[in-house]
């Protein structure tokens, strides 16, 4: 395996620098590196946030795909299936859980989403904290082919986006009952893309290169400032994972206060042992 893609991190700037890679891991969105926990809180204390909603992930080359759109090899959802799969899930949850009323479809997915069901949501954080235990909660699986090098955070300028009426679709979506309390604690909000549109980043991309002055065909440094405004990728070396969970446990981000159900209580339990037994 060649050594530049043991370390891919290590090929993007350190923030508060931008690159466009234009490959097949972070395609066309602007990202950046942080070295350590002492370079996040950096960024943390002297990045522009306002505005800005977060979404961790374990891994650095998994992209902004539905777990729907995941379950698919070509990651395009037909639209037969995507009605048909909500159609069931809500004929399912008759006499099972909180009646929704149509037409607000959002609602229904969004409480699947939080159940297990695959939906075409993904979910974000208004905290970068929240975001980070996301990224590092997680230990890696060893049955994965690739070595997993760095931890990822997406970071999506909400705001800016609404503000200049760039996207000809709105993919922020809140829900409204009371049936959400881990979206709640999490500080939640989802994104939905465009039905037929799964990459939620190509999407994002192709309408700022519609209203800005920009070429992603040969793209440099100034693109990728201009872009990074409003979507940017960011690496974390994924080194020191109990450091990063050590400090976010001070600040009562873990899995009992961000689950506040029986599945958040066993799992907080299921880590106190994981490290009992070290």
């Amino acid at each position: 395996m060649p050594e530049e893609e043991l370390k891919y991190h290590e090929q993007v700037p350190c923030w508060p620098e931008f690159k466009i890679q234009g490959d097949a891991i972070d395609g066309w969105i602007p990202s950046c590196r942080l070295n350590d926990l002492e370079h996040f809180m950096k960024w943390i204390r002297e990045a522009d946030h306002k505005g800005l909603v977060y979404r961790g992930q374990r891994r650095y080359d998994w992209n902004l795909f539905s777990s729907l759109s995941r379950r698919y090899k070509d990651k395009l959802v037909p639209r037969h299936d995507r009605a048909e799969l909500f159609e069931q899930f809500r004929l399912a949850m008759r006499s099972r859980g909180p009646q929704f009323k149509l037409p607000d479809k959002n609602e229904i997915w969004a409480y699947g989403q939080h159940n297990g069901l695959h939906t075409p949501l993904l979910d974000w954080s208004k905290s970068p904290f929240i975001s980070l235990y996301f990224a590092f909660v997680e230990s890696d699986d060893s049955r994965e082919k690739k070595p997993n090098t760095s931890r990822a955070m997406f970071c999506l300028n909400r705001s800016l986006l609404a503000k200049e009426g760039l996207l000809r679709h709105n993919i922020f979506y809140e829900p409204a009952s009371d049936e959400h309390i881990r979206l709640v604690s999490q500080a939640g909000l989802f994104t939905i893309s465009p039905s037929g549109r799964d990459d939620l980043a190509l999407y994002i991309i192709k309408e700022l290169e519609s209203h800005k002055d920009v070429d992603l065909g040969v793209p440099d440094d100034n693109e990728a400032f201009l872009l990074s405004k409003y979507l940017h990728k960011i690496h974390i070396p994924n080194i020191g994972r109990e450091e990063y969970l050590d400090v976010l446990k001070k600040m009562n981000i873990h899995h009992g206060s961000l689950f506040p159900d029986a599945f958040g209580a066993a799992q907080f339990a299921n880590e106190w042992l994981r490290q009992r037994i070290i």
